[in-house]
Formats: C-alpha cells, structure tokens, sequence
C-alpha cells in the first residue's frame, strides 16, 4: 500500500470533525442572543440544544430503520459517498 494513500482522506476526515465541533461550540454563544431577540424564557431556549443533539437520536433512528429493513446503506454506497451524502444533507 501506498504511503500516503490516506493523508488526504485524514485531512478531511479531521475537517469535518474540526467543523462538527465548531458547529456544536457556536450553540452555546448562539442561544443567549437568541434569548435576547426573541423573547424566550430559560426552557425555551434551552429547546435549542435539545433540537440540535436530539437530531443525532433522530438520525440514528431513521438509520437503524432502515439498516434493519434494507441493509446498511454505507455498504452499499460506500464510506467516500456517505460523507458526502451526510455533507450535502447538513448544507
């Protein structure tokens, strides 16, 4: 095997995890400005955080339906398209 055959899937790899991270971090500076434009009590706002990670339970859910009735989608279409597949359904 080639030596640097999976440095470039690294980088990208490391990115997108770079970028989930960032993403996750910028809910906490988010929602008290959210408080503050909208009028939201402390439950409301909090709302946010459960709407965001509650979308990975959601998302593993629908997965696992799936998995169970068809097979593992990532087997089929592959880990490269997976990625891309879960970019292009984030934007």
């Amino acid at each position: 095997m080639a030596k640097g055959k999976y440095t470039i899937p690294l980088i990208v790899v490391t990115g997108l995890f770079f970028m989930w991270g960032f993403i996750t971090s910028m809910n906490d500076i988010l929602i008290p400005y959210l408080k503050k434009v909208f009028e939201l009590n402390y439950f409301e706002a909090m709302l946010v955080q459960f709407a965001f990670f509650g979308a990975y339970f959601i998302g593993s859910v629908i997965y696992f339906i799936i998995s169970a009735g068809k097979g593992d989608p990532i087997m089929r279409i592959g880990y490269k398209n997976g990625i891309i597949a879960g970019l292009l359904l984030s934007a």
